[in-house]
């Protein structure tokens, strides 16, 4: 959504369905993962989400890997979730389509309830693709 990234190692990772049956509406999500083109090249993490796609996306950051099972919610990972420290560079997308640096706290990704639940931080569908991506990467 806006990265560039290596055609080459582009490559599918999950998708996500739900539905949205009180907003009586669904989505369905398509997940990839993929190396980003001349990463070295940017100077902040913010120029390297400056052409997110704002009427898709109101926020990214960037986090590492190890981060991930920290928001794979318990039904998935069996895990209870713990208060977790630091914070990650990205940016937000503004009222009037600006793309501006942020920094967001760990608790704020992870978000209150942890599962996905819609008490803040990730929807289900990126928890998800967490999921799979941190087995990946093990």
């Amino acid at each position: 959504t806006g990265l560039k990234a290596s055609e080459s190692s582009t490559k599918f990772l999950c998708s996500y369905n739900a539905a949205l049956v009180q907003k009586q509406r669904g989505y369905f999500i398509l997940f990839y993962s993929a190396i980003v083109r001349d990463a070295r090249t940017y100077t902040t993490v913010a120029s390297m989400l400056s052409d997110i796609a704002t009427e898709e996306v109101s926020a990214a950051c960037l986090v590492p890997s190890s981060f991930l099972p920290n928001v794979v919610p318990r039904k998935i990972s069996g895990m209870d979730h713990c208060i977790v420290d630091g914070s990650f560079d990205g940016v937000e997308v503004q009222a009037d389509g600006n793309v501006v640096p942020a920094s967001f706290s760990a608790m704020e990704i992870i978000g209150d309830g942890g599962e996905g639940d819609g008490k803040g931080g990730l929807g289900m569908g990126h928890r998800f693709a967490a999921a799979v991506f941190s087995k990946q990467v093990k």
